[in-house]
């Protein structure tokens, strides 16, 4: 399992999505913040458009790194395309 969560935990209402794993709770907030069932917003590591707002054009990316970023980079119509899309 991902995240350090054993199978207990997993049966657990402290388990994500409704809580944090007991591994997880002892991480740094920044960390934590983008654990469990909450959107990511950590204003210290500059993380702070929510997907209930997407803004008309792409985020600057220079200063980020992982795969989604990549991705967009890769590929200039990909925000355009992705930013309006919603799951049920």
């Amino acid at each position: 399992m991902g995240c350090g969560f054993t199978s207990e935990e997993a049966d657990n209402a402290e388990y994500p999505p409704h809580g944090l794993s007991k591994g997880v709770q002892q991480l740094p907030d920044w960390i934590k913040s983008g654990c469990g069932d909450k959107e990511y917003f950590c204003e210290e590591k500059g993380a702070t458009f929510k997907a209930e707002d997407m803004p008309e054009k792409c985020p600057d990316l220079a200063e980020h790194n992982n795969f989604m970023t990549d991705a967009l980079k890769a590929n200039e119509g990909l925000y355009e395309d992705l930013k309006s899309k919603v799951t049920s």
